[in-house]
């Protein structure tokens, strides 16, 4: 714990653009999955259904790749955390 609060102590500007990152990342993360399926619909004609039914392709098709859990869970495709 001594070697962190060092750093800290040497470079405090360091660890809050470090903390802010997320933050910020995080809030405008929420906005745009708040105002995506809005976007979709007025935008581009999608229906919820559509839309739903994309998510589901995508997740299932690239959850293994990306090593995350899909439908079918990891502990079905033999990967155990």
């Amino acid at each position: 714990m001594q070697p962190f609060a060092a750093l800290v102590r040497a470079y405090p500007g360091r660890l809050g653009m470090l903390l802010a990152i997320p933050f910020f990342g995080a809030m405008g993360g929420n906005a745009a999955g708040l105002l995506l399926p809005k976007f979709l619909q007025e935008v581009h004609g999608y229906s919820a259904e559509r839309k739903s039914r994309a998510n589901s392709l995508l997740a299932i098709s690239l959850g293994p790749s990306a090593n995350r859990p899909t439908c079918c869970g990891n502990h079905v495709l033999g990967k155990n955390p």
